[in-house]
């Protein structure tokens, strides 16, 4: 049987995918190696027999709140959510600790025991901006972003707004150091944002920082994190799609120079009339599933931010064609090393790499004006747009955002 799209792999994105494809009427297959769906996002008894672990996936906090949750009906489909009250906590040498409640009045007499100033702070935020955070800024994670001189224009209207303004252009520390006094309440929240990646020093963060600061949800899924991707599967099955499990995939069958199906371990073929969507890692990916005979023969050059704590051996061990370049552009704006410098002699395109958001804007910005070749933005996340970033964006030749 032919179907019209084969996804590879059952995480809980796969699944996702899937469910959308069968929804709009597609015909869908969804094939996992393992005996469970849900790759990461999975529960075991890991330890005592009716004991549940949350292996890998723990806090889901956009998924309750997300197009996905609501298209999909998964509340319908057995996915159900708790908000637990004491939600996470950052120690501190000398054994104290800040413990982060979703109460906000809970919250501010934790800081309190910190700083008096900077809990009046937090409460004065949570009463200026905690209805700007529900009914502005998280609908924005889903929704096309607005042009920037319609946004500034709607929050140029009040004081709030226009502080709001100020703040989208700051670094996580600058926002910190502006609205707290205490060095501990400082790193708690700065912690929320590092965690996930986010660099201090960053411009253009300061409405993701308000949102960590003021929102500390960390839902939890009843019965683990495994009965999302149960609930995902039921989804896609609810559409007509089939998920197939113990289907370990060998390769991704390429001919004329796109994906055309799969052949499974035991040498089954099942053919793809419109597409393979991959849901397993990137090199297992292309390097063993497509096969490197049909990627383009390109040199790949890495002009890395940071690899040390063992990054560069593993990079290395994996990749071991791949040139590693270091340098940076100087205060001049030029390269720094001789090695960045023929890089970008030779190199025909830049990508800026998968992010939080697009933490080498000025790099992407120093390689067009130094070469006036193409560039691309791939997997990062976009949520402010200002004039500069805009018009970095606009000369893209491609922008993908996660």
């Amino acid at each position: 049987m032919n179907w019209d799209f084969i996804v590879v792999g059952s995480g809980h994105n796969g699944l996702a995918c899937a469910a959308y494809l069968a929804k709009a009427g597609a015909s869908v297959l969804v094939l996992e190696r393992s005996a469970r769906v849900g790759g990461s996002c999975s529960t075991s008894e890991a330890t005592l027999p009716g004991f549940g672990h949350n292996i890998c996936s723990v806090v889901h906090t956009h998924i309750p709140t997300s197009p996905v949750y609501r298209d999909l009906e998964l509340e319908r489909h057995g996915v159900k959510y708790v908000y637990p009250q004491h939600l996470r906590g950052t120690i501190f040498p000398g054994h104290e600790s800040i413990v982060m409640y979703r109460d906000a009045e809970r919250m501010a007499a934790e800081l309190a025991r910190f700083s008096a100033r900077d809990a009046r702070t937090f409460r004065q935020l949570v009463e200026d901006y905690g209805e700007f955070i529900d009914s502005t800024y998280l609908p924005l994670m889903y929704s096309p972003p607005l042009p920037p001189s319609v946004q500034s224009a709607q929050l140029e209207r009040s004081p709030e707004g226009r502080t709001l303004l100020q703040w989208q252009a700051s670094t996580p520390v600058q926002l910190l150091d502006e609205l707290f006094e205490n060095e501990a309440v400082k790193v708690h929240f700065l912690a929320r944002m590092t965690v996930l990646g986010f660099p201090p020093d960053q411009f253009g963060q300061g409405w993701i920082c308000l949102f960590r600061i003021l929102k500390a949800e960390a839902p939890i899924c009843v019965g683990g994190s495994g009965q999302l991707a149960t609930g995902l599967r039921r989804a896609v099955e609810a559409h007509g799609g089939v998920v197939r499990t113990d289907a370990p995939v060998k390769r991704i069958l390429v001919r004329g120079n796109r994906a055309a199906g799969v052949e499974l371990a035991d040498g089954t073929r099942i053919e793809a009339t419109r597409a393979v969507v991959t849901n397993v890692e990137p090199k297992k990916s292309f390097l063993e599933m497509v096969g490197e005979e049909h990627l383009p023969d390109a040199q790949l050059m890495l002009w890395p931010c940071n690899i040390d704590r063992g990054v560069e051996p593993m990079l290395r061990a994996g990749f071991p064609r791949v040139q590693i370049v270091r340098g940076s552009l100087g205060n001049d704006g030029e390269p720094s090393t001789p090695e960045l410098r023929t890089a970008f002699d030779r190199a025909t395109l830049l990508l800026h790499g998968s992010g939080p958001s697009v933490v080498r804007a000025q790099d992407v910005e120093g390689w067009r004006r130094l070469t006036g070749k193409p560039y691309g933005i791939y997997g990062v996340t976009v949520s402010g747009v200002n004039d500069e970033l805009r018009d970095l964006l606009s000369g893209a030749r491609f922008v993908y955002c996660r």
